[in-house]
């Protein structure tokens, strides 16, 4: 898996663990790098801390249990990871979610996210200036639901529960951050 950091990459995902096929977690590779892509990947989280605050405030509020979760598995990662603590004690990263996926113009197609907690809440991000057409509205099929995402809005849905895509848009850049944890 290849992270981002700097300029955004198509469908990369961002986030300052990894796991090494289930030897345990370690620093993602922009953080055990070299000294210029740590910088880069913490300018990175310091430039999304605004969007941070609303993902934090709003998982709280839709999902108390799951937030709840998500702070003790924060604790129980600062208790046996050091660089982890460092990381998130020192405010650097204060969102509640593991990873960040940043997408540029990629029209997601249907799926599942497999592996999110069950019943856990995944956030995504609207940005950009994109219209027409759907205007990459968020289709639920599970539910055959077609919901608005123009840019600038949050969506939290059950994505491991339910199949869900982005529908197409004829003109203008779209952006879109997931925030995510993994099992």
């Amino acid at each position: 898996m290849r992270f981002v950091v700097g300029p955004l990459h198509l469908g990369h995902q961002f986030s300052f663990w990894s796991d090494q096929s289930k030897k345990g977690i370690c620093a993602c590779g922009e953080i055990l790098g070299t000294a210029k892509s740590f910088n880069r990947a913490i300018q990175l989280v310091h430039d999304l801390k605004p969007v941070n605050d609303v993902v934090n405030v709003a998982l709280k509020h839709l999902s108390p249990n799951g937030a709840a979760s998500l702070e003790k598995l924060n604790q129980k990662l600062e208790a046996g990871h050091l660089w982890y603590k460092a990381l998130s004690s020192s405010q650097i990263d204060i969102l509640q979610y593991h990873g960040r996926s940043i997408a540029v113009g990629r029209q997601t197609p249907r799926h599942p996210d497999p592996n999110g907690p069950p019943g856990e809440l995944v956030c995504i991000l609207s940005l950009g200036q994109h219209t027409g057409g759907p205007g990459g509205a968020l289709y639920v099929s599970s539910l055959n639901m077609i919901i608005p995402f123009p840019p600038g809005t949050f969506i939290f849905l059950r994505g491991g529960e339910l199949l869900h895509e982005i529908l197409s848009w004829a003109e203008g850049q779209r952006y879109s951050i997931t925030h995510f944890t993994h099992q």
